[in-house]
């Protein structure tokens, strides 16, 4: 199957874009900002681009004179009111917090001693939203602390997840919470727009390279963040839904990449047509086949042999002794399977994750990625958790539902994805690794601090914490007694008890730890795999790797079969022999993980992983699942020493 041809760029019928710019303020408190006027122009020629977005004329309104908030807010409502396809809410100028928190948008008149009764509440504009028979609702806010409208939007003590469906709402805001926006210097803005809304234009101008021929909010969000960030920017924010999230915002203007070799079904074309009542419903990024169960996700593991998850689509290896599978094509960083079998959660970037039946591959419930981004994932050893890890935040969830009971931020200055995580063999704590700067590479010339901690789950207490620069991997020992922490110059090991770090062993770019049920140490790196006596720090086993860096390790419970994924794809090991059992694939893995009767290994994949791949080997996204015979053969690769 191929892409279906591309209809014309535009929104469907019903659909409008409320473009509001505030350049010039009476207070002193509050200084101009002609850049205003410059990203509502931006903004609207984008928008009006019959290339990229194709809005008509009649479809976008401009408000760059405002008289009162209480005006704007009945204008706004009133769009709000008569959009039936897609609306739009794009804000640039001063925005507040009031001294309860609250996110103002700073109106010409607003004093700044009563930002809640002379500047536009953002709560009110949020009303105005939920109530709109909009199918999908899309608020761009350019704005100091405009993360805050992502709370807003969430009504207390209501998953935003629950609002997807009903409701629609998609928010990018150009900074994340409590951090100032960023404009150009003031003789400048008269032909510049403010960085976030200039940031944001350029890209979906000079398109993507390797995404689809239509780019979604979800496809332009993360290639946003990454350039604000490697400018030195604040970094922007999200929280997006399957239903909004999903909608097309422009033709991508990036020339589409030649496919070469056999590939998986290309995305159905899905434009800002394609969105709930309109006869179509919009697919996720790089997901093929069989409709997406989004219905309430509690007790829906019992549903899983219905036939209401997502198709598996089956390589047709002839002869393939591994039965290999393909469940997913979208880009996946993580996998995991819960300690009783039964359930596999994949961490699909950017779009939205699923829980699968471990059995079939196939999706039973979803979540969506929300602020955090999450990168990482595992389960607690009960199982009734699991943890999601990315962009500082940290969130523990139920197993079966996927709604966070507990959720742990990083410092405010932890800007950076790589967050691993572990939970103690007791499951009472989790280490967790990372960078506390914006600048965590060898060649950024900065070290980081608190890049390990260890958190109590049930307060949240950080229990220990140690300036371990860059950590890019964790692991307990069964006893717990002792953590593995690994960063681009190796590995240390923590004594919880003592709470302080033994000798540090070297390695390059390692990027996988783990323990073996007796204690000994895996560490994988550029070189290869290592196993270590964990008391003398010595090497007692070496299994080369096939080329290029190691991503991931995973072992078989009963500690006997070592899987290693990497740029050269994924070997198998006995551990006891020291022989390769078996070479899965070539293609690049960053991700693996044994199901726990050892009978089925997982291995993911994503080409937006924090995991870099830099040594230019092709390789596909998505998700592979093999069964591996309990006998193979072997041959002696390893060394022993």
């Amino acid at each position: 199957m191929t892409p279906t041809a591309m209809p014309r760029a535009g929104p469907p019928a019903g659909s409008h874009a409320l473009l509001i710019g505030v350049p010039d303020y009476e207070h002193p408190e509050f200084p101009p900002v002609p850049a205003a006027r410059t990203s509502l122009q931006a903004m609207g020629d984008l928008l009006r681009d019959g290339a990229l977005c194709g809005w008509e004329d009649h479809q976008v309104t401009v408000i760059d004179t405002v008289s009162s908030a209480d005006e704007l807010a009945v204008q706004v409502a009133d769009v709000a009111e008569r959009t039936t396809g897609i609306l739009l809410l794009y804000y640039v100028g001063h925005g507040m917090l009031s001294p309860s928190g609250e996110l103002c948008l700073v109106m010409p008149g607003t004093r700044p001693d009563r930002p809640t009764l002379t500047g536009l509440v953002w709560a009110h504009l949020a009303e105005a939203l939920r109530l709109s028979p909009a199918k999908a609702r899309i608020t761009i806010l350019d704005c100091c602390f405009a993360g805050r409208a992502i709370e807003a939007l969430a009504t207390e003590g209501q998953a935003l997840a629950d609002l997807a469906d009903i409701q629609g709402v998609y928010t990018l805001t150009a900074t994340t919470r409590n951090r100032t926006a960023h404009v150009p210097r003031l003789d400048e803005q008269g032909t510049r727009p403010t960085s976030f809304t200039g940031q944001l234009c350029e890209l979906v101008r000079s398109g993507i390279p390797g995404k689809p021929d239509q780019l979604t909010l979800n496809d332009i969000y993360p290639v946003l963040r990454a350039r604000l960030q490697a400018r030195g920017l604040p970094v922007p924010n999200q929280r997006g839904t399957d239903t909004a999230g999903q909608v097309v915002f422009a033709r991508n203007a990036a020339p589409a990449p030649a496919r070469t070799g056999p590939t998986i079904a290309g995305r159905e074309s899905a434009q800002l047509a394609a969105v709930p009542g309109s006869g179509r419903r919009p697919l996720p990024p790089q997901r093929r086949g069989g409709i997406r169960r989004r219905a309430v996700l509690a007790g829906a593991l019992a549903c899983a042999g219905a036939g209401t998850a997502t198709g598996i689509a089956w390589w047709s290896h002839s002869g393939d002794p591994f039965g290999t599978r393909r469940i997913s094509s979208a880009d996946t960083s993580d996998v995991a399977f819960s300690p009783d079998g039964r359930t596999l959660v994949t961490i699909e970037d950017y779009g939205g994750s699923e829980i699968r039946d471990a059995a079939t591959g196939r999706t039973v419930s979803g979540f969506p990625n929300d602020l955090s981004l999450p990168t990482f994932v595992a389960f607690s050893p009960d199982g009734k958790t699991f943890a999601t890890s990315g962009y500082g935040t940290i969130k523990v969830r139920d197993a079966v539902t996927a709604v966070a009971i507990a959720t742990f931020d990083a410092p405010s200055d932890f800007h950076y994805e790589v967050l691993p995580v572990a939970f103690s063999p007791d499951g009472k704590v989790l280490a967790c690794g990372g960078a506390h700067t914006d600048k965590v590479d060898r060649d950024a010339g900065a070290e980081a601090v608190d890049g390990f901690r260890l958190l109590d789950i049930s307060t949240g207490r950080v229990l220990a914490t140690s300036a371990e620069r860059h950590v890019r991997a964790v692991a307990f020992s069964s006893d717990g007694k002792t953590v593995a922490c690994t960063n681009d110059s190796g590995c240390r090991l923590w004594d919880v008890a003592s709470q302080s770090w033994g000798p540090p062993i070297t390695g390059e770019f390692m990027r996988a730890v783990l323990f073996t049920p007796e204690g000994r140490l895996v560490t994988g790196d550029r070189g290869g795999v290592r196993l270590w006596d964990t008391a003398s720090l010595r090497i007692t086993a070496t299994f080369p790797a096939p080329s290029g860096d190691t991503y991931a390790l995973a072992l078989t419970r009963d500690g006997r079969t070592l899987a290693v994924g990497g740029v050269g794809g994924v070997q198998v090991w006995d551990l006891a022999t020291s022989h390769s059992v078996a070479t899965l694939t070539s293609n690049t893995t960053q991700s693996l993980a044994w199901s726990p009767d050892g009978g089925t290994l997982a291995g993911a994949t994503s080409k937006q992983s924090v995991k870099k791949t830099a040594q230019g080997y092709p390789y596909d996204a998505g998700c592979l699942l093999w069964q591996l015979p309990t006998r193979l053969p072997s041959t002696p690769s390893g060394t022993p020493r």
